[in-house]
């Protein structure tokens, strides 16, 4: 940053117009998750605050969810999008129907998108030498490119959690084998990082013995999508989905970090008959035990499978449900609890890793190795409705102190003490 003195009775601030580049490779999936939502909403309010700067989006290969404003904010895709829709067609024509026609365009189409992606790889970091970046930070907690040419660029990504080092045996082999490689080499190679919470930052500190600046930029519910739906869309909600009139909810993918298996334990020993279980979110991997303990339960008639949701479904199922039950082992933020909170939903949560960070006294928490105390949870929140109540207000409260502009802010802040150094 220069400063430069006009006179002794005024002072003008110029501020170096910074070239940062921002690698949004989520942002290149059509149905996001927690990660591309993370990307969007920074993004865009990153294009609200910041007219000082110049930006690049390097996008996995194709943007089907940022508009630019301006020449300020530049796009850079892989294109030949063609290629990447028919390897996505066909990969889903597998899981319906396999014969050697469409498992050999697959193939076809899938070397292609490899032959593609390895030019990417050698193309981006050419093209962050050819702007002169001078920041770059990576959404993608696994990714950064190859190699940079220019020493002088900044590098950072986001540090989301550390469930390949803590809990390995929750991910999936393929998943947890790249993740370790990727992360044991990229870290090194940053000059900061970005953690979504301090307890992310601290599981991390423990067991690597990173000597640079760890920043702390919190997440945020978007509060334009995540309030208390009219109740006539909740009842369309409900019909669409058979909830029945009262629930509670799990949000999410079914995988074993979600502790899913403790939820269906709590479930079958509630007290309430009349209640049913919504799961809203994908089927995910490592999920035999959980459907198996499903039908050991004799609960499957009560439990509902969502599948994926569009936003406005999910906020209204948050606004519709008795409670929303979140009995992770294991988040780096948890953004459910802050979705829950803002559409007017009790929460009952965990009492590990960042939740009660993020939760503060919002919510009712329990010991996610505890079936049987869950399950008190959930009896005292349907039968105590002025406990409930307590716990929808505290929740609004919280959920005021996360704001998406704010993290842009800080993002903002790291960007300029990075380029001042």
């Amino acid at each position: 940053m220069n400063l430069k003195i006009k006179s002794e009775e005024k002072t003008v601030i110029e501020k170096k117009c910074l070239t940062i580049a921002l690698e949004v490779f989520p942002l290149s999936e059509e149905c996001l998750t927690g990660i591309g939502y993370t990307a969007k909403n920074i993004v865009e309010h990153l294009m609200k605050i910041d007219v000082a700067n110049r930006y690049f989006l390097y996008f996995k290969d194709k943007n089907p969810h940022i508009n630019l404003p301006n020449q300020q904010w530049n796009e850079i895709s892989i294109g030949f999008r063609h290629f990447f829709e028919k390897k996505s067609f066909f990969y889903h024509q597998l899981k319906n129907k396999k014969n050697k026609t469409i498992i050999g365009k697959y193939i076809f189409y899938y070397l292609i998108c490899k032959f593609l992606t390895t030019l990417y790889d050698i193309y981006l970091p050419l093209h962050l030498n050819k702007i002169k970046a001078d920041i770059y930070i990576g959404f993608s907690h696994n990714y950064l490119p190859p190699f940079f040419l220019r020493k002088k660029i900044k590098k950072g990504v986001f540090l989301y959690d550390t469930v390949w080092k803590l809990f390995p045996e929750t991910m999936e082999w393929s998943n947890k084998i790249k993740t370790v490689i990727n992360e044991i080499y990229n870290l090194p190679r940053t000059d900061f990082l970005l953690s979504i919470s301090n307890n992310t930052r601290n599981d991390f500190l423990k067991f690597c013995q990173y000597k640079k600046d760890i920043y702390i930029v919190h997440l945020a519910a978007d509060s334009e999508n995540f309030r208390p739906a009219s109740g006539q869309y909740i009842e369309s909600v409900k019909i669409k989905y058979n909830t029945g009139d009262k629930y509670i909810l799990a949000v999410g993918t079914i995988e074993p970090r979600k502790n899913l298996t403790t939820l269906l334990k709590a479930f079958a020993n509630i007290s309430n008959q009349n209640l049913k279980l919504v799961f809203a979110g994908k089927k995910g991997w490592l999920n035999d035990d959980f459907f198996s303990l499903l039908d050991s339960l004799n609960i499957r008639d009560k439990v509902i499978f969502t599948g994926y949701t569009t936003v406005d479904e999910l906020a209204a199922l948050y606004s519709g449900a008795k409670a929303f039950v979140f009995p992770s082992i294991y988040e780096g933020f948890g953004l459910p609890l802050l979705e829950a909170m803002g559409c007017g939903c009790p929460v009952i949560a965990s009492n590990c890793s960042s939740i009660p960070e993020i939760t503060e006294d919002a919510a009712m928490l329990f010991n996610p190795n505890n079936h049987q105390e869950l399950a008190q949870c959930i009896n005292k929140m349907m039968e105590d409705e002025n406990l409930r109540n307590d716990y929808i207000q505290k929740g609004f409260i919280q959920f005021q102190k996360f704001h998406w502009e704010k993290s842009a802010q800080e993002i903002i802040k790291i960007i300029n003490s990075e380029a001042d150094k």
